[in-house]
């Protein structure tokens, strides 16, 4: 299935935003593909540090939405998605914090590309680590599913791909082993929780498929930006990602050029603004609509 994913790799909670490569033929079920680091560790290992959540005050329960466009130009599609406070199945547990986001392609952008997409994230509210992430989507008929469970040193992935003629399932699993990786809820609440101190650079292993990648956050640092109608005071960051493939190696993005993240600079910390360089312009994830829930 040919894929121009840039609206499915924004939606959680607007990590980057970027094109995702072509998704590789699905295996039989017995078949189960295992990263493991290689020895010698790769250079990159070491200059992971985004590992554990900072003293920032947790955000609230809230419902977001955001639009998506093109150029500021055409308006391509819509992300919602909303966080509340869980209880833990195990009652000697931390609490969780559940994250749920749809997004759809709309307007002329629907016309040219029908896509829409589904997606659940549970994680520990002590240590921000991730505990599960589901995801699944529609792109122009064709569907297909993701079941990440992030466990002890390795994250675990199924993916259901569906014929759309004749309904036959499709099954891929992959694990992958590393012990610090994050999926997109939890990479962005962690990374709210820190100080952010311009010039510092915050690294993180991200999954938000079955497919990790690096992510390199850079702190530029503060400035006013227009949302809501109102001037807010930001903190803004450049946004690198690079694929990590199964040999440990890391392949670079050429239809990426820049990406970056406005960060509103506040008790709350939400994204406000997502902004990619990409090969035909660039694309954005602009907040429109914020909410705060009340808390069970």
């Amino acid at each position: 299935m040919k894929s121009r994913r840039w609206i499915n790799s924004i939606t959680p909670l607007i990590l980057f935003l970027l094109s995702v490569p072509t998704l590789s033929a699905a295996e039989p079920p017995s078949q189960k593909k295992t990263n493991k680091i290689p020895s010698p560790t790769p250079a990159w290992i070491k200059t992971v540090n985004l590992t554990k959540a900072g003293k920032q005050a947790p955000l609230k329960p809230c419902r977001v939405r955001y639009i998506l466009s093109w150029n500021h130009l055409i308006n391509a599609g819509e992300v919602s998605m909303s966080m509340k406070n869980s209880k833990n199945p195990s009652s000697s547990g931390d609490p969780i914090l559940a994250g749920e986001a749809s997004a759809r392609s709309s307007g002329l952008a629907r016309l040219l590309w029908s896509y829409d997409c589904e997606l659940q994230s549970k994680t520990n509210k002590t240590s921000l680590r991730p505990l599960s992430f589901d995801h699944s989507e529609t792109e122009n008929g064709e569907s297909v599913s993701y079941q990440t469970v992030f466990k002890k040193g390795r994250v675990e992935t199924l993916r259901k791909e569906k014929n759309p003629d004749n309904g036959k399932i499709k099954l891929k699993k992959r694990t992958f082993k590393y012990p610090h990786c994050y999926d997109l809820l939890s990479s962005i609440l962690t990374l709210r929780s820190l100080p952010l101190k311009k010039g510092e650079s915050l690294v993180a292993v991200v999954q938000p498929f079955d497919t990790p990648y690096l992510v390199t956050f850079t702190v530029k640092g503060r400035e006013k930006r227009k949302y809501l109608g109102k001037l807010k005071a930001t903190v803004k960051l450049g946004v690198q990602v690079q694929k990590i493939n199964k040999d440990f190696s890391l392949k670079k993005y050429k239809k990426l050029k820049t990406a970056t993240l406005w960060v509103s600079e506040d008790a709350y910390r939400l994204p406000l603004e997502l902004r990619a360089d990409i090969f035909i312009g660039y694309v954005s994830a602009t907040l429109v609509e914020r909410e705060f829930l009340k808390s069970k």
